[in-house]
């Protein structure tokens, strides 16, 4: 099931159980889904942005695992080389000696020896895979989406009151989209303000000026993407 079927009311079946279960695991995904439950008018725009940041988490998530696996591969080769090397060491009068012995006698230590390789391999190998969850774990605990204080519909409502609808030169009214970046400081005020989709000069600037004088922010340190409509 889509991300956006679920938000406009279609929640049955297993999609959707999956959508609340990854909800519940991930506080960004819950508040997101709660904010759009109160949004107005069509949440096309934010969900793109949502699937943005979600798939990053995932990547980032797909590259920890995938550095482990790598690291565990490593280490497998490495054991059965330096076993390998070993036997290759032993002298014709070591291997004389132990054919003089009974089949059963020399069967015994090369078995365990073999289980005991075997044993340490995979004890490597869960280490490196909790090793990786933790990684994991941690890096999404780093992750923080900053949010208004107030809300996203109390932010959306400051947005339409103090909005200055431009003019272009003939004084017919600028309509259109301008979507800005930007990141919220320690005090809660966005700064790195850039433009990333444009609409005139005249637009650009009042986007600018809504973002910088507007309501505070919850603080956080993934980048914030906000669509202003004229």
């Amino acid at each position: 099931m889509r991300m956006r079927r679920y938000i406009q009311g279609d929640r049955k079946g297993r999609e959707a159980n999956r959508i609340e279960r990854q909800a519940m695991r991930d506080p960004f995904l819950a508040e997101a889904l709660e904010g759009y439950e109160k949004m107005k008018g069509d949440p096309s725009p934010h969900i793109d942005i949502l699937r943005r940041r979600i798939r990053r988490k995932n990547q980032r998530r797909l590259d920890v695992f995938k550095y482990g696996g790598m690291a565990a591969s490593f280490l497998f080769i490495i054991a059965f080389s330096v076993y390998f090397g070993l036997q290759k060491k032993e002298s014709p009068e070591m291997l004389a000696d132990q054919m003089e012995n009974s089949t059963e006698e020399v069967s015994i230590p090369a078995a365990t020896r073999s289980l005991a390789l075997s044993k340490a391999i995979i004890d490597d190998n869960e280490e490196i895979a909790d090793q990786a969850k933790e990684m994991t774990i941690s890096q999404e605990a780093r992750v923080v989406t900053p949010s208004p204080v107030d809300g996203w519909e109390a932010y959306k409502k400051y947005i339409e009151k103090a909005l200055i609808r431009p003019s272009d030169e003939t004084g017919k009214e600028i309509k259109g989209e301008v979507t800005l970046s930007f990141f919220i400081n320690e005090q809660g005020k966005p700064y790195r303000i850039t433009v990333k989709k444009p609409l005139s000069p005249a637009a650009d600037k009042e986007a600018y000026r809504l973002i910088e004088e507007g309501p505070l922010w919850t603080t956080g340190n993934e980048e914030v993407l906000y669509t202003i409509v004229f």
